[in-house]
């Protein structure tokens, strides 16, 4: 824009000529026009003279708005105009909005916003709410918005995630005596208390690392493996299933019992390829389904090969625990 041009808005805009009327006579856009007269305090004496919704604010009112519109100190969340349209019901529209934002100058610098990752006013106000009750990962769960933007949200108020606190809600829960049977189970994994009580299993973690201290999953540790046992502790162990090895039923030893009658059997390629080996297998399968128990046999080939395979079926029959 010239400094011709500049000079001709001046004088039109105090003749009382409208920004559609320079635009057409010029051949700039409206709006450009509209933003260099805003950065330049350069308004009619007509606009003057109009009176503005936020003259009959409060202070308190001024503030808020002012709040809501340049709040943008974090990446994760920054107010809409819709924010602020829900919250002043006396604003029709956007325009009014920024006209009000031009009279106490205030700036929004749009570099802070992210698309997709902001957060309303209300989501915003909810996970504050929230946070006193529950964990990030229950948050997320409950208002579906990613962890890492709660995680985010909170910290850049100065607000100490939950997860890290989880002490108020333990105690709660530990008045009931059937999740407290669970919970002081330690056969029971944490997902599976997570998915029966609707606690975060990462919580049910936390709360027994306080009470049992660093508790291994792998309950009789000092026995010798073989390598296919050694991936079948790792799927177990990444799974979050605790478990008993060489766990002794009668007269047969179970490589691997999950509680609740789950065994579950590693066959190696060669010793249990053995006929005598494998009259010995039958044996024990026959004998233990006779007496409720679910048998589970993995091949040396399926643990290296067909890990999905195995965790799908091991899932399958964790959830019935």
């Amino acid at each position: 824009m010239t400094e011709k041009q500049q000079k001709f808005i001046i004088d039109k805009i105090n003749n009382g000529w409208s920004y559609t009327e320079i635009s057409n006579q010029l051949g700039i856009d409206r709006r450009k026009i509209s933003n260099w007269c805003t950065n330049n305090n350069c308004i009619s004496s007509k606009a003057k003279n109009k009176k503005s919704i936020s003259d009959n604010w409060t202070d308190e009112r001024i503030e808020q708005f002012k709040k809501m519109y340049t709040e943008i100190k974090y990446d994760v969340y920054v107010y809409t105009y819709n924010d602020i349209l829900t919250e002043f019901k006396e604003i029709s529209n956007r325009s009014t909005v920024q006209n009000i934002a031009n009279k106490y100058g205030l700036v929004r610098d749009e570099k802070y916003i992210e698309k997709g990752k902001s957060l309303t006013y209300i989501q915003r106000e909810k996970i504050i709410e929230n946070n006193k009750i529950l964990n990030i990962t229950e948050i997320s769960k409950k208002m579906k918005i990613n962890e890492r933007t709660i995680s985010n949200f909170l910290k850049s108020q100065g607000i100490k995630p939950n997860r890290a606190n989880p002490k108020y809600k333990k105690e709660i829960m530990l008045n009931n005596e059937d999740f407290k049977k669970d919970y002081e189970n330690l056969l029971l994994s944490p997902t599976y208390i997570s998915s029966k009580w609707d606690v975060d299993h990462k919580t049910i973690k936390i709360w027994r690392k306080q009470d049992y201290g660093d508790y291994t999953h792998r309950v009789n540790g000092a026995l010798a493996r073989t390598r296919p046992e050694q991936e079948f502790e790792d799927i177990l162990f990444n799974l979050e299933i605790p478990y008993f090895y060489q766990w002794q039923i009668d007269n047969w030893t179970i490589d691997y019992y999950l509680g609740n009658k789950i065994c579950i059997e590693i066959n190696g390629a060669y010793w249990h390829s053995i006929d005598k080996t494998l009259e010995k297998d039958k044996r024990k399968l026959d004998d233990l389904e006779n007496k409720g128990y679910t048998v589970i046999n993995f091949t040396e080939y399926e643990i290296y090969n067909e890990k999905n395979k195995v965790i799908q079926i091991i899932k399958e029959h964790a959830a019935l625990r």
